[in-house]
């Protein structure tokens, strides 16, 4: 539980403060703050994912696959099922970018303090938020150093698996939302 300032001072400035209704120095106030900042590290990290496999996608179509002729009018669909598996890449990569910006925090009410220990559940979340931030930078750091002839079905599965594990850390952190602690 907090105290309560002794010095006047800092009284009359606590109640300026919490005349809107919140309390800045509050160490669960500390820690929803804390929570949005790393999930917005996340979020940077995977948007930049995204763009480094919009890039990716780009170099391959201009490396991988021939221009048409008359002789072969369509690509190979082998090279044109790699692209995609790019773009589909990309697009789930922003997609785990919008669920780790949309994550829940527990509202901040008189009935969820009844039934949940707020500081103790933030610091948890803190932690789970912590777990996003080294997978998006994996996340990131994998899409970064693809290039054009390297991908293929092993690298597109390797990175499929990080996908998978950030998803199901995001799962795990919003299933912890659902049940009281």
């Amino acid at each position: 539980m907090d105290r309560q300032p002794v010095d006047p001072v800092v009284q009359h400035l606590q109640q300026l403060l919490n005349g809107c209704g919140y309390n800045f120095y509050a160490n669960k106030n500390q820690a929803r703050a804390h929570d949005l900042l790393v999930r917005q590290k996340a979020c940077a990290s995977l948007s930049r994912a995204a763009a480094s496999l919009g890039q990716l996608a780009i170099d391959f179509q201009r490396a991988r696959i021939p221009p048409p002729s008359r002789d072969h009018p369509f690509p190979p669909s082998d090279l044109i099922g790699l692209l995609a598996s790019i773009k589909n890449a990309s697009q789930e990569v922003l997609r785990l970018e919008a669920v780790v910006r949309g994550m829940s925090v527990p509202s901040n009410d008189a009935t969820w303090q009844r039934y949940r220990e707020e500081l103790s559940l933030l610091t948890l979340l803190l932690e789970f938020d912590v777990g996003l931030i080294t997978k998006a930078d994996a996340v990131e750091q994998a899409a970064a150093g693809l290039d054009a002839n390297g991908w293929g079905e092993a690298t597109r599965h390797d990175f499929d698996g990080l996908l998978t594990s950030l998803r199901d850390l995001a799962h795990e952190r919003e299933r912890l939302l659902t049940i009281p602690r």
